[in-house]
């Protein structure tokens, strides 16, 4: 079962884990906490404008770095015998394998579903952008995140039912495929419009050019 995660964190240089959400695939299962101890002078304008604001909804989330590590054993404990985790950095599965201190649950899939390759497809990014859509389900916050991760997958899980047999891999492909068709067929167009006033300008200045040579001829 996959278990989708996000994080939030001061900085990519002096990186500490701020806050941390997990939801498990089917829904059940949910994990949210908000570090206390984290270094306030690390953290980047970003964070500071876009996601300490949003911490402290979450009653009982606050909690120490030693606090978060038994809370997440603990809370794996409570999972399937094999869960993998899915997210679309790898500073999410850094900052949660550092928050375990030592070793990881014996359930917990060493390797990481890595999300990014659904990031750019339409189905996934738009089921994403409709959880945000919602009241009370920002950006940049560690648990919403990782439920509109959810949403995304939930959405491509859909697809697979008129998937072609490659199945959702093979999904992925086409959208990829067809975002790579738009996106040239876009640029035609934008070159085709930038030929078309650049041909305009040229027969304006040749018209122009002409024009001055047939005064001259007329001048003299």
């Amino acid at each position: 079962m996959l278990i989708f995660l996000d994080t939030e964190f001061t900085d990519f240089i002096d990186c500490e884990l701020v806050s941390i959400g997990m939801v498990s695939e089917d829904g059940q299962h949910e994990f949210y906490a908000e570090r206390t101890d984290y270094t306030d002078g690390w953290c980047n304008n970003f964070v500071r404008e876009g996601v300490l604001p949003l911490l402290g909804r979450f009653p009982g989330a606050a909690c120490t770095r030693n606090e978060l590590t038994r809370r997440l054993w603990a809370w794996f404990a409570t999972l399937p015998h094999h869960v993998q985790i899915a997210s679309d950095s790898t500073h999410d599965r850094d900052l949660l394998w550092d928050a375990f201190d030592e070793g990881l649950p014996e359930n917990l899939d060493k390797s990481v579903f890595d999300l990014r390759s659904l990031i750019d497809t339409t189905i996934f990014n738009d089921a994403v952008c409709r959880y945000h859509e919602q009241q009370n389900q920002p950006w940049h916050h560690a648990l919403h995140d990782a439920h509109a991760h959810r949403a995304g997958w939930m959405a491509m899980r859909e697809t697979k039912k008129s998937c072609p047999p490659t199945g959702v891999q093979g999904f992925i492909e086409d959208e990829r495929a067809a975002q790579k068709d738009e996106n040239r067929r876009e640029f035609g167009e934008l070159v085709k419009r930038g030929l078309a006033e650049a041909s305009d300008a040229s027969m304006f200045h040749g018209s122009a050019r002409k024009s001055k040579v047939k005064y001259r001829d007329e001048d003299f």
